[in-house]
């Protein structure tokens, strides 16, 4: 194993993760299915290149289980975003990520080999502050902007014809966005339900790295990025399950817009660069110490764009707040 590399990919997966969702943060992704399919197809672009590299190109099917996993964790987080912003949702199912993930190699659960510690007690240290942070987080108050409209090609005023069927698109948009379940929240139950989804979605993305490492712990090949692809595929097809499922529930009516498609790819690929880098760092590291650090970095990230680009962290408790965990969450890492 090289300790170095093992690094260097937690700061590239951390970098990438905490990014990934800036790329659309000015548009209206709506229900945010179509979305996903399109980030999910980006995603699974990265994951046929990465084939071309590994040793093992045998499909593992069992591995396709941890993308759904992830799939259906992330959906959930596209609407957390809604109610808590980008940069408290990445805090708060990050360092949940990190428990989760950590306790999974930590004591073998779900038939996984248990990791080595060369110094347990501070693993414990720094995995206890991680959690101390996440507490802190939870009390950062932010504050969601609504989409500018004039970044929806929709709101443009081309069409004043009342019969026209861009018309009529624009209306249903426009009904779309007053309707929005998130925003006829109280501000308090929406930071309520908004940080107990975002625990939600750590859930998963803490779980979605199970199977394959139950496939190498079970006579699969030892290299982790030998299944990155079939993870991949497991993300893609699920994804196009609740695409077709939300098309069939929207009666063949589901938003879909095209100026999503760009974005919504280039977030795709941060995204599978950044797990490419995860599966790395675990191959370097084990699970029990890179899943910690990658799940921590990502909300240092997203908190800093919430400041400094999209205004979610504002007023000085809340920056400081948001300063005291990072610095909770950064000697958790160093200690993990």
């Amino acid at each position: 194993m090289s300790t170095g590399v093992g690094f260097i990919a937690c700061a590239i997966a951390g970098v990438f993760f905490g990014s990934n969702f800036v790329p659309v943060k000015k548009y209206e992704v709506g229900d945010a299915v179509f979305f996903q399919w399109i980030m999910c197809m980006g995603i699974w672009c990265v994951g046929m290149i990465t084939l071309g590299f590994v040793d093992d190109k045998e499909f593992h099917a069992l591995s396709m289980l941890g993308g759904a996993l992830w799939c259906t964790g992330n959906i959930l987080c596209l609407q957390v975003m809604k109610l808590i912003g980008m940069s408290m949702g990445l805090m708060v199912w990050g360092i949940t990520n990190s428990v989760v993930g950590w306790a999974t190699g930590k004591f073998g659960l779900f038939g996984l080999d248990k990791n080595s510690i060369s110094d347990p007690a501070l693993n414990y240290v720094g995995l206890s502050l991680t959690v101390v942070s996440l507490a802190v987080f939870s009390q950062v108050q932010t504050s969601v902007r609504p989409v500018d409209d004039k970044n929806d090609p929709l709101s443009e005023p081309m069409l004043a014809g009342k019969d026209s069927e861009v018309g009529e698109n624009i209306r249903k948009a426009q009904a779309e966005k007053d309707s929005d379940w998130a925003t006829r929240l109280d501000p308090k139950l929406r930071h309520v339900v908004g940080f107990t989804g975002a625990c939600i979605c750590g859930l998963f993305f803490g779980l979605n790295f199970t199977p394959p490492l139950y496939e190498k712990a079970h006579g699969g090949p030892q290299s982790e990025t030998d299944y990155v692809f079939s993870h991949f595929c497991g993300i893609f097809a699920t994804s196009t399950f609740f695409m077709i499922s939300y098309a069939i529930y929207k009666k063949n009516d589901p938003f879909v817009r095209g100026y999503l498609v760009l974005p919504a790819l280039v977030s795709g690929v941060m995204w599978g660069i950044a797990q490419v880098s995860f599966f790395l760092a675990i191959q370097e590291l084990q699970i029990v110490i890179a899943n910690p650090i990658i799940a921590s970095l990502p909300s240092v990230v997203a908190g800093l764009w919430g400041i400094l680009r999209f205004g979610e962290i504002t007023g000085a408790k809340n920056i400081a707040l948001f300063s005291g965990g990072t610095l909770i969450a950064v000697i958790g890492v160093i200690l993990v």
